[in-house]
């Protein structure tokens, strides 16, 4: 009498619920955000005092959502714990700052870029304007929200972000070692 697919769904969130984590796991996109959000919200609604913790591995996805995320968990003042247990590749540096506190397993990758590279879509002279305009301003913040986390500057993680690199070597983002 196997456990049936449903019931073992179940018994998983529970426990993770118990054990407050959540996980964060692909592309960062905007569904992802609204459900990993609800989630957050969900256990610190059940204890603020107790910490949550975020089990990321993220390849990139949207900044915007990226960035939404960021603001929320902060503006909530959620306890989050952001653990890196593969990648945190570029909208993923953003949601790892959201914590506050972040550690990284041995072995994680860490990789943001400069956004313009992502300009696409819109073909027209006016619309690749406004949508570079745009992407300045979501680079700016961003730029500062790592800047603030880091400690350097906002010329030097602008400078990093236009080298497209493997960040692993970056130390100064307050980690402390997980596995």
């Amino acid at each position: 009498h196997g456990t049936t697919p449903p019931q073992a769904a179940e018994r998983t969130f529970s426990l993770t619920n118990q054990k407050r984590f959540v996980f964060l796991l692909g592309q960062f996109d905007q569904a992802l955000i609204e459900r990993k959000l609800g989630e957050i919200i969900h256990l610190r609604d059940e204890d603020s005092e107790k910490p949550i913790t975020l089990f990321l591995s993220v390849v990139g996805g949207d900044a915007v959502a990226a960035i939404a995320f960021h603001n929320c968990v902060k503006l909530l003042k959620v306890n989050l714990r952001v653990v890196v247990v593969g990648e945190a590749y570029s909208a993923g540096i953003m949601v790892l700052c959201a914590g506050t506190s972040r550690a990284a397993w041995r072995g994680a990758k860490f990789f943001f870029h400069d956004l313009a590279r992502s300009l696409s879509g819109p073909q027209t002279a006016t619309h690749m304007a406004l949508h570079g305009k745009i992407l300045e301003e979501i680079e700016a913040r961003d730029s500062l929200i790592i800047s603030e986390i880091t400690g350097n500057s906002i010329t030097e993680v602008t400078d990093w972000k236009k080298q497209e690199r493997m960040m692993d070597d970056i130390v100064n983002l307050c980690f402390e070692e997980a596995g």
